[in-house]
């Protein structure tokens, strides 16, 4: 690399860093509720971030502030906690912000009754410390945060745009338990077309195995429903298979709740995503 192109990325890393210190946010609503809790536990620059107990809160402080805030990021417990006229106003008082609503548990219908709050960025509880720390890596590199994007289909702002690069790789390959084979295909596909192999073993299978796995083996992906017994049981035992290897485990499950993700860290996982993903989301985790 010539000295002009490692000064320059210097002084984009420079400027990433400096974007991540700058991000100004106003956290609305309780988030000492139970999965808001598990949620804020995860971000280490929380301390940061201004905060508000309720939407009134909120646009008295946008008001008083010269700047408004970044992003407005609304904690809500259930359907109808806020309602559009609500984000409307905060969308009036700041509109360079972003609003962020992150839904709790009881939240999870929302879509499908057509109620949807419009002007916001949606995500479930679980995706918010995975989408904080990928908009933190966007930053870090001089890129746009997720949040920058237009909202222009249901997707927008998940996830860092698809114009900028991926995200770093497994450098060796992945070993994936998942009982349908379809699941196990399509992860397959997925890491094929970014040069990433695959090893699969059936629930319970691990005695097929090969013995002489790859040293590089670099992460392994574990399919589940809603963690039963049965279920955690055999992600402790593909755990502990990957822990020579020191390979990160990524757990996907169906809505997962807070005593789901505590007992699937507490078997050895990485990360817990929720199904449907984003395939950036997935190999971003890896």
């Amino acid at each position: 690399m010539s000295l002009s192109a490692t000064t320059s990325e210097n002084n984009r890393q420079l400027l990433g860093k400096a974007a991540i210190s700058q991000v100004s946010v106003l956290a609305v609503g309780d988030w000492q509720k139970r999965e808001f809790v598990a949620v804020t536990s995860e971000i280490c620059d929380i301390e940061s971030w201004q905060s508000a107990a309720n939407v009134e809160a909120a646009y008295q402080h946008c008001l008083a502030c010269d700047t408004p805030p970044e992003l407005i990021v609304v904690a809500q417990s259930v359907v109808g906690e806020y309602l559009q006229s609500d984000i409307d106003r905060l969308s009036e008082l700041a509109p360079l912000s972003r609003i962020v609503l992150v839904a709790g548990t009881w939240c999870e219908g929302e879509l499908r009754t057509g109620s949807r709050l419009e002007g916001t960025l949606r995500l479930y509880w679980y995706e918010f410390s995975h989408w904080w720390s990928m908009a933190k890596q966007s930053l870090h590199a001089g890129l746009c945060p997720p949040w920058s994007q237009p909202l222009d289909n249901p997707q927008a702002g998940r996830y860092p745009s698809s114009s900028q690069s991926r995200p770093n790789l497994p450098t060796g390959p992945v070993i994936v338990e998942a009982a349908d084979t379809s699941v196990f295909e399509t992860i397959a596909a997925m890491l094929a077309s970014v040069d990433v192999t695959t090893i699969r073993v059936k629930p319970g299978a691990q005695e097929q195995i090969p013995a002489d796995l790859p040293a590089n083996l670099s992460a392994g992906i574990w399919d589940g429903g809603q963690l039963s017994k049965q279920e955690l049981d055999r992600l402790t035992s593909f755990c502990k298979l990957l822990q020579p290897y020191d390979a990160k485990v990524v757990v996907l499950l169906d809505f997962p709740r807070v005593e789901h993700i505590t007992q699937a860290r507490a078997a050895g996982a990485a990360t817990v995503l929720a199904k449907p993903y984003l395939t950036n989301e997935l190999l971003a985790a890896l």
